[in-house]
């Protein structure tokens, strides 16, 4: 299959994350052509030798505090995770972690769960307060919010969530997303994508 374009941030970066859900999917998570991984599987045991591997794929690592194992939800984790596994940054709901993360001078996103009306406003007075290095959404299919959300911050925005093909990939870069976060092995290589060049 010849390499087809891709739509990339102002920058030309390709704009997918590989969200690894599982152990097993760490290894095409590796192969892909994504830039950056988000591991939401692990433990405290094995962490570190995942994120040392990712390094040495040249790729960062972000870990989701929530959804890894043996590991609390507070500033004690993120630094641990910055000081004793070495991750590129760390994804959560909670501001505090946020904050501590921005203390230890590592990447953080602000995840939340576009439920309701209430949970986007609260959710963005948490992201104005706390000021993460980026901010992530879900579910992703929200055209009106990816554009709202846009026009009300300044951080790069994720959006991820029930994005299974391509053209949903293209739909929410067009409507303000910087990148897009998916479980789906297929959609991180640019050849196997029909993404194509965003014009900045």
């Amino acid at each position: 299959m010849s390499e087809l374009r891709w739509r990339g941030t102002a920058t030309g970066e390709f704009p997918l994350i590989a969200s690894v859900q599982e152990h097993g999917m760490l290894n095409d998570a590796l192969e892909s052509d994504v830039a950056r991984i988000n591991l939401l599987v692990g433990d405290i045991n094995s962490l570190a030798g995942m994120v040392a591997r990712i390094h040495d794929a040249g790729k960062t690592a972000h870990v989701h505090l929530e959804l890894v194992g043996g590991i609390s939800r507070d500033g004690a984790a993120v630094q641990f995770l910055a000081e004793h596994v070495g991750v590129d940054g760390v994804i959560t709901t909670k501001s505090a972690a946020v904050a501590a993360a921005r203390k230890l001078g590592i990447a953080s996103v602000q995840r939340f769960f576009a439920v309701d009306t209430h949970a986007v406003e609260n959710a963005m007075r948490q992201v104005h307060a706390s000021r993460p290095t980026e901010v992530e959404v879900m579910p992703g299919l929200m055209p009106r919010v990816i554009r709202d959300l846009r026009a009300s911050i300044q951080q790069p925005l994720i959006v991820g969530g029930l994005i299974r093909n391509p053209d949903e990939i293209d739909a929410v870069l067009d409507c303000g997303a910087d990148y897009v976060s998916t479980g789906n092995p297929a959609l991180w290589r640019r050849r196997r994508s029909r993404i194509h060049t965003r014009v900045a």
